[in-house]
């Protein structure tokens, strides 16, 4: 709140500022130029002209060269100066101006405490009529037949078994190779030709896929540069479908597909920037990065609640329920999320360590774009 206040008092200089630039009479409707005739007439030099004898023309000539030069003189510094003196007027009486001030306040003040209004909207009368009311995503007596490996490391070893392949997303996440004399590396170009789009900005393309041609099994160690990343192996069996944030992503086997669903017509998905999501499905493994690391979880039909945005992996036999923060403050002032989820029924669902609250700021490109890739499912 402290902030909010700070960055008020700014917005007010600075759009009191703006309004009284934009609001300078620029087409100087207002300004009036003086008679330079008038002017001419009271000076020196035109008394000193009019003095002189009509006969002694050599003088009279040279006195009107000095009256001509002096007139464009005058001229130009009531037409440019005194326009910039007329301007500077104007932005100075602008600037003191009470209701200068008192405008910008109002907008500074909208600016900061609209979305405060909104979210308390939100959290006392939208929030109560859609509480535990929507399934965030579908499911059925489905079970995924998930086994999620540990609870992530940062050095994975990943077991290529004969005949099979595992696909990386990248070569710097590969930190070395077994038996690689085996493994036949090629050209992977996108996870889903059906998804292109989500395949090219989550950085499923053109990636590298090892196959084993041998009867033994390969591993490759798949790793990371950033010491806070970590990786966690998921093996599906004739997984018939398993919440998955394919930014998470950076192994997979190509048996795998993945498809996209929609809930456009779920109030509670748009307001927690999910009206998109994505199920993977299959057999093979999935390897998933996330920083900080992950917590390896497994319902059992007991109450619990998460936080939307740690959630990464879950099986589709899940329920998952929306119900409201028990505290309304941190939400109102934007350090928290308004729903968090409450899951039901017997599956693994796999959550990060590290959860970003301000990822929905809009202040600056690559925010911007998070707030995009949350939206779409990414």
């Amino acid at each position: 709140m402290v902030r909010k206040i700070k960055f008020m008092i700014v917005a007010v200089f600075v759009f009191s500022f703006g309004y009284s630039l934009l609001n300078i009479d620029w087409k100087l409707t207002e300004y009036r130029q003086p008679n330079i005739d008038d002017i001419l007439k009271e000076t020196p030099l035109h008394k000193k002209y009019e003095d002189v004898p009509n006969k002694s023309i050599i003088k009279k000539i040279e006195l009107g060269f000095m009256l001509r030069y002096y007139r464009l003189i005058l001229e130009t510094e009531y037409r440019y100066i005194g326009s910039i003196r007329y301007y500077k007027n104007c932005f100075v009486k602008l600037i003191t101006s009470h209701s200068t001030w008192f405008k910008s306040f109002i907008l500074a003040f909208t600016m900061v405490f609209s979305p405060l209004l909104i979210r308390a909207i939100l959290y006392w009368y939208i929030a109560p009529i859609l509480n535990t009311r929507t399934l965030l995503f579908d499911n059925g007596n489905i079970f995924g037949k998930t086994s999620i490996c540990g609870e992530g490391e940062k050095n994975l070893k990943v077991e290529v078994q004969p005949n099979s392949s595992l696909i990386v997303v990248n070569e710097r996440f590969v930190n070395g190779i077994e038996a690689s004399t085996n493994l036949k590396a090629s050209i992977r170009w996108l996870f889903s030709w059906r998804y292109p789009i989500m395949s090219f900005f989550c950085k499923l393309r053109c990636m590298n896929e090892y196959k084993n041609t041998s009867q033994t099994s390969a591993y490759i160690d798949v790793t990371s540069n950033d010491p806070d990343d970590y990786f966690i192996e998921i093996d599906l069996n004739d997984c018939e479908g398993a919440f998955v944030v394919p930014s998470k992503i950076k192994a997979f086997s190509p048996t795998l597909n993945i498809k996209c669903k929609w809930r456009l017509f779920s109030l509670i998905s748009w307001i927690i920037f999910r009206p998109r999501y994505y199920v993977v499905s299959g057999t093979g493994k999935l390897v998933l990065s996330s920083t900080g690391g992950f917590a390896n979880r497994k319902a059992t039909n007991n109450y619990i609640r998460r936080k939307p945005s740690s959630l990464i992996f879950a099986d589709v036999s899940l329920k998952w329920n929306a119900t409201r923060t028990e505290l309304w403050y941190p939400y109102i002032i934007g350090n928290g999320e308004l729903f968090d989820l409450r899951i039901l029924g017997e599956g693994n669902y796999l959550i990060q360590n590290t959860v970003h609250s301000k990822e929905f700021s809009l202040t600056s490109p690559e925010s911007v774009l998070n707030v995009l890739g949350k939206l779409a499912g990414f």
